[in-house]
């Protein structure tokens, strides 16, 4: 079979044995139903926010103040001052926080006022006209509660309502949480808000309650199958995945925790973490064919992230080390619930699998994880898709475990039977599997290392005879110089085959060498180098392999200044890096051509695009700018074999 037979065989898409194209369209259509019957037909059910009331009172004059206490008296003391309402925010330390408005009634209704507070706090307490209109649990800081987590619509009785202004007091607390905020709240006639948010009341209030108890329910039940199920591990996932759920969702329901404070607040961070983890574990057990070191890596995660939570809460400053938690919880919580799907995906096609419908809901379930999780560091707002799907989604799941995997009445014999056929078949594909990884670890060794000495001879082998070309084009090679140029390739063939060991120079040896090698063809070429070395201290150590990849780096910069600048001086300077304890090499021309530096600048041909992947490859930054004084080229190269210098990580 020839070269290009072959290496079209290995770009060829291959399923493999056993997954059929049939398989991957159903997988394709079950995703598609799953998610449009969640958008079209769910999404407008559970997460109706309800329509404005008929009747719309006008809201004014906001102000707000810090208070010395929760009571008249601290709203008599403090100095409230204007704000931009209705929406509004403090932030960082705990404390209590006012914010006073005005409601015009002209007309008080007979059933009193409804009001949706809007308020995100710890606890809070609203006053209309200097009278408690809504009082839900302790307001004293270090003992306060957590009922403000508790979404209702309130009742203002009529007898606290007078026509015209009514005055009304927010007072809220924060004992750990460095935020307090406020959204626009929602007033009308309690008859048309109790009407127009039932719903949506419904799914905040009783729906949680029971979504939570039955969420113990089944982890209860879970527990017991750990202990009777065949299928341990999976059992094992189940348990700890409607735990972490239920946990969180209790989390919001939760007024009197027996620890407040940043105790609390680690409580959040690692039950909100545990979800998705859990997520990323019961897949790979859903799978069957789970993979060994996933169980601990997951849980080695869970561990660190902890750890981390805590070092932000409790070492950082309120406000930053809040934020900081937050954001690593969101973007790792997606993270693993991409994984999660990946995972899925990787299995049906590596495997294949007839669960179909399983795999659409987990991809649902991911959907709307990462969807949360980004809505909370993007917008700082809460979906509530997992809270208020999960429950179906999750049990959905279950139900279809246990119709698969919980064999009642089935003989000991027949258990046997049914494990020896899983072993063989577990077997036949390890053999299978462990033949193409041998395979395609063969293919890409000889594939890299023939990638490799072909950039290698382009850039050292090419711009070496490229340079003679153009000086014997000139009329002004010499004998001597021939003979020069010749040995110098003979020498880059020698550098080629050195580097298949691994064998290189140090920094400075190296830029000697590319001086001496070089500096007889820019002058052959009709250049004038200039060397400029300020670095004025010993260089870095740097490695063989990342000192040849510099070498070449110079070497095709300078081929390309000879080739396109049309001038006749090159400068290198060599220096620290300004931005770390590195170097930084620049390589300039003084050319006034401007169609072949453009060229290289749009990275026509492999020069460019071969520096640029060689200093990715050993962690450095290059940048080509285009300027009417010529084209300059910069290298920074990161520190070298040094002990590393910690990064500070900032909100």
């Amino acid at each position: 079979m020839s070269a290009d037979r072959q290496d079209k065989r290995w770009l060829a898409i291959r399923l493999p044995p056993g997954i059929r194209v049939v398989d991957l369209f159903r997988l394709a259509v079950a995703i598609a139903v799953v998610q449009a019957t969640f958008w079209v037909l769910l999404n407008p059910v559970l997460f109706t926010r309800g329509h404005a009331p008929h009747t719309e009172y006008e809201l004014g004059g906001w102000q707000a103040a810090s208070l010395e206490s929760p009571d008249a008296a601290g709203l008599a003391e403090a100095e409230f001052a204007p704000i931009e309402g209705p929406g509004w925010y403090a932030c960082c330390e705990p404390g209590y926080q006012a914010v006073r408005f005005w409601i015009d009634v002209p007309i008080p209704p007979a059933d009193g006022l409804g009001i949706l507070p809007q308020i995100f706090a710890d606890n809070f307490q609203v006053l209309v006209n200097g009278q408690v209109a809504i009082q839900r649990g302790r307001m004293e800081l270090g003992r306060n509660t957590y009922h403000a987590n508790d979404r209702r619509i309130e009742f203002i009785s009529a007898g606290q309502v007078r026509p015209g202004r009514n005055q009304v007091d927010y007072i809220m607390v924060r004992d750990a949480m460095p935020y307090f905020d406020l959204g626009n709240p929602i007033v009308g006639p309690w008859g048309e808000i109790e009407n127009a948010y039932a719903l949506q009341a419904f799914m905040l209030g009783p729906f949680l309650v029971i979504c939570i108890v039955a969420g113990f329910v089944l982890a209860g039940f879970a527990l017991v199958l750990v202990l009777q199920s065949e299928n341990k591990g999976f059992a094992l996932a189940v348990f700890l995945l409607i735990l972490s759920w239920t946990l969180k969702a209790h989390y919001y329901s939760w007024s009197e925790p027996p620890f407040s404070g940043n105790v609390r607040l680690l409580y959040y961070f690692c039950v909100t973490s545990a979800l998705p983890v859990a997520w990323l574990h019961f897949a790979d057990r859903w799978t069957e064919r789970s993979i060994a070191w996933l169980g601990p890596a997951c849980l080695a995660a869970l561990a660190a992230m902890s750890g981390f939570f805590a070092y932000a809460l409790w070492f950082m400053p309120t406000g930053e080390g809040f934020d900081l938690a937050s954001e690593a919880l969101n973007i790792l919580g997606s993270v693993f619930m991409g994984l999660t799907v990946v995972r899925l995906l990787w299995h049906m096609f590596r495997h294949g699998d007839q669960r179909h419908w399983e795999v659409a809901i987990f991809c649902l379930i991911a959907l709307l994880a990462v969807l949360e999780f980004a809505n909370e560091f993007f917008w700082q707002q809460t979906t509530g898709y997992l809270s208020r799907t999960a429950p179906f989604l999750i049990l959905a799941l279950v139900v279809a475990f246990f119709a698969r995997s919980v064999r009642l009445f089935r003989s000991a014999d027949q258990i046997n039977q049914v494990l020896a056929g899983r072993l063989a078949q577990r077997e036949a594909e390890l053999s299978e599997a462990h033949a193409r990884e041998r395979d395609l670890v063969r293919f890409q060794a000889h594939a890299d290392e023939r990638q490799r000495i072909l950039r290698d001879m382009h850039d050292g082998l090419g711009s070496q005879l490229m340079s003679m070309l153009l000086a014997a084009r000139r009329g002004e090679v010499k004998p001597d110089r021939l003979a020069e140029g010749l040995q110098s390739v003979i020498d880059e063939m020698r550098l080629i085959i050195a580097s298949m060991d691994s064998v290189g120079e140090s920094l400075f040896a190296a830029l000697s060498l590319f001086r001496d090698r070089m500096t007889p063809r820019i002058d052959a070429a009709g250049f004038t180098l200039d060397w400029d070395d300020r670095y004025r201290s010993d260089f870095p150590e740097y490695g063989p392999r990342p000192t040849l990849q510099v070498f070449r780096i110079l070497q095709e910069a300078v081929t390309n200044a000879l080739k396109h600048s049309g001038g006749d001086r090159i400068h290198v300077l060599i220096e620290p890096s300004p931005a770390a304890d590195g170097v930084r090499i620049t390589v300039s021309d003084n050319g006034l051509a401007t169609r072949g530096a453009q060229a290289v600048l749009a990275g026509t041909g492999r020069g460019l695009a071969n520096m640029q992947s060689r200093a990715a490859a050993i962690g450095a930054r290059i940048s080509v700018v285009h300027s009417n004084e010529g084209v300059t080229v910069t290298l920074d190269l990161p520190p070298g074999d040094t002990s590393p210098h910690p990064r500070r990580i900032s909100a």
